[in-house]
């Protein structure tokens, strides 16, 4: 069996969207990331997504990337800096 490219499942779900075939009826889609998908198709943004990148400094991704830095190391870095 082949993997879909995400660029291929996009497409497929922005056309299920605009052919007003619900997500939720895709295998392993529930409810909360079908009304994610349907946001993104309709408009090309989620709302989640902006408001976390709003709260969460530019730099703490490529901290993450960093050998022995994890998730809470780079809060308290982070806070310390602010």
């Amino acid at each position: 069996m082949r993997r879909a490219s995400s660029a291929e499942l996009k497409l497929d779900l922005v056309a299920q969207v605009e052919a007003g075939r619900p997500c939720r009826k895709l295998p392993g889609i529930g409810a909360d990331l079908a009304g994610k998908i349907e946001e993104f198709a309709h408009s090309g943004h989620l709302a989640l997504l902006d408001r976390l990148r709003r709260q969460i400094p530019s730099g703490v991704a490529e901290m993450l990337r960093c050998r022995g830095w994890g998730p809470s190391g780079c809060a308290r870095c982070t806070r310390s800096c602010t």
